[in-house]
């Protein structure tokens, strides 16, 4: 009689969208919740029934995909192989340099954490007047572009972003011999030898995407003097060098690419030694110093950039990441896999918005994949203020902009689109429609299994003799545990009122605990009344980890190696994701404690 009736209230909980508090008039005891796929009601290992890879966010933590090549074939995005292997060691080897916001000399770019209870919605890419426009990234490799200043140190270094993370590799086979100074440089070092060599940055992606180029002259005082245009010339070769007269000499003020058979694609270029800006205070010529070189280009990610092909493609294009809070609620729904009225979402990779983080749905890694196993959400209308609701919205009532993560381009507007269970890739956790009738938590049980928890501790009273309570284990995710839909505990008149749940503290859509203080709070208080430590921590999949391809710290002269400005708040990606001050990254993640808008017992 009892599983008729809770199949009953499965039905009249899908046709209206919410569950019904199943109370002693369904079962002998006054507590229930929601079986697991299984059968079973034990939450000891329910952290377990949800298996994910860091390693598929990986794409959340970038604007482009030059970190993270398929296969590693460069040639994908018109960069020379040589290139790439030398220098992908180099795309996150400065990432301590200037302020962490600015994300330094690294490829890898931060996510905003969240600010309270609000979500920030991904939008399009802006870059800085500092580093390019529109869709055009700047490489300035003059030395005293930026200053900062580092433990009372200055240094007098380059400019570095996320589109250009480091300085030019030079290429030292063409350099005079007894050349001075001695180089060879990434910029030009005088007007002795009038030129610079280097390996064509692999963020730049090949001739084809270089807008212009500069060079910009400064005097012995680091004043800029003038920027001139440099013109292309199409006769270089093995033998070409920007330094000398003679063989291989290059005309003043020109540039050109050549792939040379010791390997890779170089870049060469040549000042004009004999360039003058006016006179001086005493009538003499006034003569240039040294000069930066300036590349401006397609970035990768961007609308702009262009293939191999010679196509440009603006549905790989990238996105400016949302907060932590816009991933955490997608990925937080996952732990309710199972239940008839939770519905699931992509999560468009910030690298490449044509693609999803993999490992959640069955047979479906791109948008176009998704979007033939999912229907579009119908925003509910709210009738009093004939207000469209998002899914952001269902967590923050204020998340009302546009998420530029649904378009497929960046001149396009997208739908929200989602799916439910049978298309997930992972195991189902619940049952759809079987529950059980159990003890509530604090309860004295004569076994465990009676616990709606399935768990219990022995403790021994004042009289000497033993009893066994309901309680919940370390690492139950508490804000699963008191979901609406999976259990009626922590709504009893006998709970203190501070740690007391009603229903306008859950999410009518999915059963979570509302994203808002009051609600956190309870949720924080039950676990501290419920948990067998008594101790609550929350989640760590997001914190601030060593940003990534890190190898190795490099610094520029007068530049302080600070580890601390190498750490950039993000989600956990990779098995070196690590922060133990702030209990956050793999080892965290995999012991179970997930997400950080969640509470745990610890």
């Amino acid at each position: 009689m009892t599983s008729i009736r809770m199949v009953i209230v499965l039905f009249i909980s899908l046709l209206f969208g919410e569950t019904l508090a199943l109370g002693s008039d369904s079962c002998n005891s006054d507590g229930y919740i929601r079986k697991f796929v299984d059968g079973s009601h034990d939450w000891k290992t329910a952290y377990q029934r949800l298996s994910l890879d860091p390693e598929n966010f990986k794409c959340l933590n970038y604007e482009n995909t030059l970190a993270h090549l398929d296969n590693e074939d460069s040639s994908a995005i018109g960069v020379d192989q040589f290139n790439y292997f030398e220098d992908y060691s180099n795309l996150c080897k400065h990432p301590h340099y200037g302020e962490p916001s600015q994300n330094g000399g690294c490829v890898q770019v931060g996510i905003r954490a969240s600010n309270g209870f609000s979500i920030t919605l991904p939008v399009e890419q802006n870059i800085s007047n500092d580093y390019g426009f529109a869709n055009i990234a700047r490489l300035d490799t003059s030395p005293v572009q930026s200053i900062q200043t580092y433990g009372g140190s200055v240094a007098s270094v380059p400019v570095l972003h996320s589109r250009a993370p480091y300085m030019p590799n030079p290429y030292r086979l063409n350099y005079p011999a007894n050349g001075e100074p001695t180089g060879p440089f990434y910029y030009v070092a005088g007007r002795e030898i009038p030129g610079s060599s280097f390996y064509l940055p692999i963020y730049i992606g090949g001739i084809s995407n270089i807008t212009a180029v500069k060079l910009k002259y400064y005097n012995e005082d680091y004043e800029l003097l003038a920027t001139d245009s440099s013109k292309l010339i199409n006769s270089c070769s093995d033998n070409t060098q920007p330094y000398t007269s003679g063989l291989g000499a290059m005309p003043d003020n020109t540039w050109c690419i050549v792939n040379v058979a010791a390997g890779g694609v170089i870049f060469h270029i040549r000042a004009n030694p004999s360039r003058e800006f006016g006179l001086g205070q005493n009538g003499e010529p006034i003569q240039w110093a040294y000069a930066g070189i300036v590349i401006e280009y397609n970035f990768l990610g961007g609308d702009s950039f262009v293939y191999p092909s010679g196509q440009t493609n603006p549905y790989a294009s990238g996105i400016t990441a949302g907060n932590d809070l816009y991933y955490l609620t997608k990925l937080g729904r996952l732990e309710l896999s199972g239940i008839p009225q939770i519905f699931y979402e992509p999560i468009y990779c910030n690298s490449d918005r044509s693609k999803i983080v993999g490992g959640i749905f069955k047979n479906a890694t791109t948008r176009t994949e998704f979007a033939s196993i999912s229907f579009d959400y119908k925003k509910q209308t709210n009738s009093r203020k004939l207000a469209r609701k998002s899914l952001a919205m269902i967590y923050d009532k204020n998340a009302t902009g546009t998420d530029r993560a649904l378009s497929s381009t960046s001149s396009a507007s997208g739908p929200e689109r989602i799916t439910f269970n049978d298309k997930l890739k992972t195991d189902t956790i619940f049952s759809a429609d079987e529950f059980a009738c159990c003890q509530k938590l604090n309860s004295i049980t004569t076994s465990s299994s009676r616990c709606c928890s399935g768990y219990s501790v022995s403790v021994q009273t004042q009289d000497g003799n033993t009893r066994l309570i309901c309680k919940l284990p370390t690492r139950v995710d508490l804000h699963v545990y008191f979901n609406k839909f999976v259990s009626n505990e922590g709504r009893s008149q006998d709970i203190i009122k501070p740690a007391r749940l009603k229903d306008k503290d859950f999410i009518s859509e999915t059963g979570e605990p509302k994203l808002r203080q009051a609600t956190h709070d309870k949720i924080r208080l039950l676990g501290q009344l419920y948990c067998e430590s008594g101790e609550v921590i929350r989640g760590g999949a997001f914190g601030n980890f060593i940003a990534s391809p890190l190898l190795y710290i490099s610094n520029f002269s007068g530049v302080i190696a600070n580890i601390e400005n190498a750490k950039y708040y993000s989600i956990v990606d990779e098995y070196r994701d690590q922060n133990v001050d702030q209990f956050a990254g793999e080892p965290v993640f995999f012991a179970g404690y997930r997400w950080n808008h969640h509470w745990y017992c610890k």
